[in-house]
């Protein structure tokens, strides 16, 4: 499955860059000898918002301070496969810059609650469903006003390690987030982004790190 997940977004990657590069021409030019976009291509300015969904890799390494001296901690990265969502909302001021609020979230399973306080330990093995998040302000620059277009966007965010469907604490700290991508049609682009963060809770610090690829819906 992951396989085929892999293939799937190399491929549409891969189709927005040759898009890009063939219809990357230069736009007509206006009476007054001005670059002008295409009737179809205005936008981009103005109310955001966005919404994305793709697969991806979640890493995290905990370890506990002296108030938990008995605490179990991963002195090694674990990485877990995972489905991740992406809603951003905002204001584009120009047609090549985006100024938006980003929620960025990779879900994925585990045996066992990776931060503190350290969970009971269980009579089922049931899995527990975790997410690992990032919110924060990111700013997105195009490199041209209208579809196709490459981007890269970034920015400082409050990283969170939670499990949403189980009584577990939740985990917060500083975190950030990068990447780019590519708007291979009006509204639509595959993007790929790189997390990071630092959540603490009651004597345990984890260190997070996630690499994404989506495919984003962008309304403007």
């Amino acid at each position: 499955m992951r396989r085929i997940w892999a293939l799937l977004m190399a491929s549409l990657l891969l189709a927005g860059v040759q898009g890009y590069c063939q219809q990357s021409k230069p736009a007509p030019a206006s009476s007054t000898g001005q670059t002008t976009a295409p009737s179809e291509h205005k936008g981009r300015k103005g109310f955001i918002i966005g919404l994305g969904l793709g697969p991806g890799q979640t890493g995290y390494s905990s370890w506990a301070d002296r108030s938990y001296p008995g605490l179990k901690t991963s002195k090694f990265p674990e990485i877990k496969f995972s489905v991740n969502s992406d809603f951003k909302i905002g204001f584009a001021p120009s047609s090549k810059v985006l100024i938006c609020w980003v929620s960025e979230v990779a879900w994925y399973r585990e045996k066992s609650y990776p931060v503190g306080p350290y969970p009971p330990v269980r009579s089922n093995a049931d899995d527990v469903v975790l997410a690992n998040g990032i919110g924060g302000a990111c700013v997105s620059y195009f490199f041209r006003p209208w579809a196709p277009s490459v981007y890269i966007f970034g920015g400082p965010g409050y990283a969170l390690l939670s499990a949403p469907f189980d009584d577990y604490s939740t985990s917060a700290g500083f975190g950030f987030f990068v990447g780019g991508g590519v708007e291979f049609a009006r509204h639509w682009c595959v993007e790929g982004s790189l997390a990071g963060g630092a959540p603490r809770v009651a004597g345990m610090t984890t260190r997070t790190v996630s690499l994404r690829i989506m495919i984003n819906w962008l309304g403007y």
